[in-house]
């Protein structure tokens, strides 16, 4: 976990319930009895399991950052592609926390009286269990640092997509391209529509559509077709057969589908 969190992380779960007992903590990871870890939009909840049949549940309530704050963000990714590959690979780095510290955002609230706590159990079930949720948030941090912009308002694919929209727009700037290409000035829109009377004209065709020659090529299944029920039994005649047979069919294809064409001309002339 990012060193400059760890601290950060183990006053605030303290704040919350006096002193933790975190190697105690880290026993009860290693049996697994902290259970159903959840992150969600400002929002963290596990159960914890203290013996068989008996459990508690707790939730901790983030505050959320502002949309200014989150600009603040996603444009300091945007202008650090350090940053934002280091977020990407699973690592929270220093130098991040950091900078963000400067701009007064941390990615951990300052004070435990930010977070709201509910739990089911008692005052010693209930440091047993932050105890235990400290290793397990550490860990969870330490490969998807995103969880923790979760618990801050934003999820990764939301935090991405807004990146990928502001670097398009700064593209977009920097090309000396207007943010709205769609948008012509008045001097250049017409003073009146060339698709007038379009309605009328829509079924239209030019001369040149009347023109177009078409050219049917027969199916290539008569060839297939005659290798499976084999030659008819003509003795030395048996190739100049089967390539008569080959252009007959050809030549039946193209004069049915020719037909059909014919039909359907003669429908819609009528």
């Amino acid at each position: 976990m990012n060193k400059a969190l760890n601290q950060p992380l183990v006053d605030l779960l303290c704040g919350l319930s006096g002193d933790l007992d975190l190697d105690a903590g880290l026993d009860d990871v290693k049996y697994r009895r902290i259970m159903d870890l959840m992150i969600s939009t400002g929002r963290l909840s596990s159960r914890f399991r203290h013996q068989p049949g008996i459990s508690t549940q707790l939730d901790l309530v983030f505050p959320v950052f502002s949309d200014t704050q989150w600009l603040s963000i996603i444009k300091l990714c945007s202008g650090n592609s350090l940053y934002l590959a280091t977020l990407l690979a699973g690592d929270l780095s220093e130098e991040f926390t950091s900078a963000l510290a400067e701009m007064s955002i941390h990615l951990l609230p300052r004070s435990h009286q930010e977070l709201v706590l509910t739990s089911t159990g008692d005052e010693q079930q209930t440091r047993r269990h932050l105890a235990a949720l400290y290793w397990s948030l550490a860990e969870l941090l330490l490969h998807q640092p995103f969880s923790l912009f979760s618990l801050r308002g934003r999820g990764r694919q939301e935090v991405l997509s807004e990146l990928k929209m502001i670097r398009s727009a700064e593209a977009t700037s920097r090309q000396g391209i207007s943010a709205h290409p769609y948008k012509e000035s008045a001097e250049n829109q017409p003073s009146e529509l060339p698709a007038q009377n379009i309605h009328q004209r829509y079924w239209r065709l030019k001369p040149a559509a009347l023109k177009l020659a078409y050219r049917l090529k027969a199916d290539e299944l008569p060839a297939a077709l005659l290798r499976r029920l084999q030659t008819p039994p003509v003795g030395i005649l048996e190739e100049q057969a089967e390539s008569l047979l080959d252009e007959l069919y050809d030549y039946i294809t193209r004069r049915a589908q020719g037909y059909a064409i014919d039909l359907s001309n003669n429908d819609r002339h009528e």
